[in-house]
């Protein structure tokens, strides 16, 4: 069975980022850091994009469960993004 591979850009100044060093520098930034790159590399497979699936009750516990994260960092890791748009939720509603 062959490997595929996928191509994730990130800026050069991509840790120099407001936004990223803001999020650094909350407690257990480093970890939302690691969640957000996690989110990233996941979505590579569909077009950069996270379905929610229903497999779990909330989008943030199956995000969770597919990367291996805690539900808690997760949770806060999305809020922040949201709140410096570095995400989007887009819905077939």
């Amino acid at each position: 069975m062959s490997k595929r591979f996928y191509w994730l850009k990130l800026q050069q100044k991509f840790f120099t980022q407001k936004a990223i060093k803001a999020l650094r520098q909350m407690e257990n930034g480093s970890t939302y850091i690691i969640v957000y790159l996690k989110m990233l590399t996941y979505s590579l497979e569909n077009n950069n994009k996270i379905y929610f699936d229903h497999v779990k009750d909330s989008f943030i516990e199956e995000i969770a469960m597919s990367i291996d994260e805690d539900s808690k960092d997760v949770e806060a890791t999305l809020k922040f993004l949201e709140k410096v748009n570095l995400i989007q939720y887009i819905s077939d509603d």
